[in-house]
């Protein structure tokens, strides 16, 4: 939403340019981590926030080159820029734990580990196991909302 604010400001002349360059890649960074993580494939999802990755600095970019073209305030800018930033550095985190899940799944860790933490959960009192699930349940979906909710808070940011 802050990219369309933003861009609502650009003259007439950009209007096929770079605000439809900039309107297009915004939109596009969330469809491809939602589509990278639907396919249930860590390497997918992988490559997935790596172009999303490619089009926040795309972003950057067309943003660095609006101020130099006296489109927009950097004043109105910084909050995006800030935002942008922080989406870089969530995602690469996020690709990093993606990447080492797809490491484990491929040299086959991932299924002793499952057998593993089994074992254990068969060992433990019950409130133990409900405990394990829940904070389970709260990483996964921390994990999911770490990027959507990054994404909305930078898409609803203020320029």
């Amino acid at each position: 939403e802050a990219v369309y604010r933003l861009t609502r400001r650009f003259p007439d002349h950009e209007k096929s340019g770079l605000t439809a360059t900039l309107r297009r890649t915004s939109a596009v960074i969330p469809a491809r981590i939602a589509d990278g993580h639907g396919r249930g494939n860590p390497a997918e999802f992988s490559k997935a926030i790596d172009v999303a990755l490619g089009s926040l600095r795309e972003i950057q970019t067309h943003f660095t080159l609006a101020r130099r073209l006296h489109y927009a305030s950097w004043f109105r800018l910084a909050g995006v820029m800030r935002m942008s930033r922080y989406l870089v550095r969530t995602l690469e985190n996020l690709q990093i734990q993606v990447d080492q899940e797809a490491a484990a799944a491929v040299a086959g860790d991932s299924k002793s580990e499952q057998q593993a933490a089994r074992r254990r959960r068969r060992r433990r009192p019950k409130c133990d196991q409900r405990r394990a699930k829940s904070e389970t349940a709260i990483e996964e979906r921390q994990k999911e909302t770490m990027v959507s909710g990054g994404l909305l808070r930078f898409l609803r940011a203020r320029p």
